[in-house]
């Protein structure tokens, strides 16, 4: 009479096993096999499928293959931002920390937001630089940097936020900023003591690894930091680190207090006491987590392409001299470098004419028998040509990509690579430090 009874156990028992066995599985389908390579090429395969649905309803519509051929190709090149800011571009990557991103302390793993920041990154270059990839072009990744603020919970939604802050004549600056939306519950003071402190384990308790990262702008008691004095004058050596902590500016303005000394104690030091700095903060309210700056530069095939050509060729440029609306740039009104891109790229495939002045698609001409068509286009071969090399017979007075990305491009440029220069310079530093 006990054996059904001790067989029913054992099937319930089998039963709850396989189920548990079962949702980790599923919790952890992000881990799966391939699972990456389909994150990160997402984005590119939404847009084969908004290319491929387009070319269904061309065909279902009967349309001539040339004027089906034309739209297609204006169907491309409308994805180029032409007439934007490179510094007004600003990719957002949704995503939560599952169970498979998160450690033993319930939080993102360090290693994880290098994971997610690859499908991140991806899907800024694709936003950015549509034509440079279809001219087989790639991002290379020389370098990372991670500033971490606060952790971000198992189970949180989260979002990442990249845009670029600085290039030179080899490498592009990429930031992103992983942030949470603001909570609408009241969070604790800072003027607090009491807030985020941990109790202390009896003296006789199991050692248990605690990395949490603090809550309260990663807070060290009154240490000093490295070229600030015990008396809060802040003199050092005026550079403003990316990570926007010590050598006399705590916030990482982009002037880094040339003159090394932190007028305002803005190194969070008063009186030889050290304060609790404030985190950086969101324009529409996010919390900041972490921030992570990318060092990448551009290449087809072995060969690099200067930065600023790569973003010229794909439309962006300084805004115009006025402020005013209706002469902004953009698809219908481009910036005056767009001739140049237009000759490289095959202007006349759509019947627009050379003249930066004429902004406006010209019809597409008809054939004897009163079909539209469309002159064979170069393709893209003389664009590829130019971003491997052909762009060193320009002489410099008259490289129309460093004049579309000049003004107040310019500037912000410069000021962008005051504030990663020093921390590309001191990563590098590091290694001659480390001896064999």
């Amino acid at each position: 009479m006990r054996l059904p009874a001790a067989s029913a156990v054992a099937s319930l028992v089998l039963r709850t096993f396989k189920t548990i066995a079962l949702a980790l599985f599923l919790l952890n389908i992000r881990s799966w096999p391939l699972s990456w390579h389909i994150r990160v090429f997402l984005p590119v395969y939404r847009l084969r499928f908004r290319y491929q649905l387009l070319r269904l309803r061309l065909f279902l519509t009967l349309q001539p293959a040339s004027v089906r051929r034309a739209v297609l190709s204006r169907w491309h090149d409308e994805l180029s931002p032409v007439g934007q800011n490179p510094f007004d571009l600003c990719v957002r990557y949704r995503t939560w920390a599952g169970p498979d991103d998160c450690d033993f302390n319930m939080h993102l793993s360090n290693s994880c937001y290098a994971k997610i920041l690859d499908s991140a990154r991806f899907k800024y270059g694709l936003a950015a630089c549509p034509t440079f990839f279809r001219t087989g072009g790639w991002m290379a990744l020389g370098a990372t940097h991670f500033k971490y603020y606060r952790e971000i919970p198992i189970g949180s939604r989260y979002e990442m936020r990249v845009s670029i802050v600085a290039w030179d004549s080899k490498w592009v600056y990429i930031a992103t900023r992983y942030v949470t939306a603001p909570k609408k519950s009241k969070s604790k003071s800072r003027g607090d003591s009491s807030s985020g402190s941990r109790a202390l384990p009896a003296s006789d308790a199991v050692p248990f690894p605690d990395m949490h990262t603090p809550a309260d702008g990663l807070a060290t008691g009154a240490s000093t930091p490295r070229g600030t004095s015990a008396n809060g004058n802040g003199t050092g050596n005026g550079h403003a680190p990316f990570n926007g902590h010590g050598n006399g500016n705590s916030n990482g303005h982009a002037n880094g207090h040339t003159n090394g000394h932190a007028n305002g104690h803005a190194n969070g030091h008063t009186n030889g006491r050290a304060t609790v700095p404030e985190l950086p903060a969101e324009p529409d309210g996010a919390t900041r987590h972490c921030v992570a700056l990318s060092a990448m530069c551009f290449k087809i095939g072995r060969i690099t392409v200067p930065p600023a050509l790569a973003l010229a060729c794909d439309g962006f440029c300084a805004p115009p001299l006025s402020t005013s609306d209706a002469e902004s740039y953009s698809g219908t009104n481009p910036p005056p470098h767009w001739k140049h891109v237009l000759a490289l790229r095959g202007a006349n495939w759509l019947g627009r004419a050379s003249a930066a002045s004429d902004a406006h698609p010209a019809p597409i001409p008809e054939d004897s028998k009163g079909t539209q068509s469309a002159p064979a286009r170069p393709g893209l071969a003389a664009l590829r040509a130019f971003l491997t090399g052909g762009w060193r017979g320009v002489p410099p007075e008259e490289r129309w990509w460093e004049q579309a990305l000049g003004g107040v491009v310019e500037e912000r440029r410069v000021a962008g690579m005051e504030m990663v220069r020093p921390l590309a310079e001191g990563l590098d530093g590091v290694g001659s430090l480390i001896s064999a």
